[in-house]
């Protein structure tokens, strides 16, 4: 677990806007239908025939005019900070996004036979943004509590169920 500490802790600095470099044309990608454990550094150029290439450039350009105006001076000091403070309150949103708040179904895997996959509500994010992951891949110790809740919560309703 050091190593992926060490790389969860590399992804963090390089999400920094202040060492954000578009000519580098590498982006972290969250996709649609994902979960937020699933993004993924690309190059622009790999990104280009995709649906949503249009927001990444968008996105890119508002980073960049934003290191632009930082580094211009125009900023105030306590502008600046509170930019790169609202940066790092939305990375530490990030950070949540990928802690599971609960599980709310399961159902035999669409991708291997004989696994499960759990539906997760994500911390922080609505209902609406739940998604199906496989049982392999929910492994830490809190995933884990999560399971066992939702399956003692599924064996009481089938127990008041029963007893009706």
């Amino acid at each position: 677990d050091e190593q992926a500490e060490a790389l969860r802790k590399e992804e963090q600095e390089a999400m920094r806007i202040e060492n954000f470099v578009a000519e580098t044309g590498v982006v972290f990608i969250k996709w649609s239908h994902h979960s937020y454990r699933n993004c993924s550094w690309h190059k622009l150029e790999e990104l280009s025939p995709l649906k949503g290439y249009k927001r990444v450039t968008n996105y890119v350009k508002r980073i960049e005019e934003l290191q632009e105006y930082l580094a211009s001076g125009e900023a105030m000091p306590e502008e600046q900070e509170e930019i790169l403070a609202q940066r790092e309150c939305h990375r530490a949103l990030l950070q949540e996004y990928m802690c599971v708040d609960r599980v709310i179904a399961e159902r035999p895997s669409q991708e291997d036979s004989g696994q499960l996959e759990y539906l997760v509500r994500w911390r922080e994010l609505p209902y609406s943004e739940s998604t199906w992951e496989q049982a392999s891949y929910l492994t830490s110790p809190e995933d884990m509590a999560a399971i066992d809740a939702y399956l003692e919560r599924e064996q009481l309703a089938s127990r008041g169920a029963s007893a009706e």
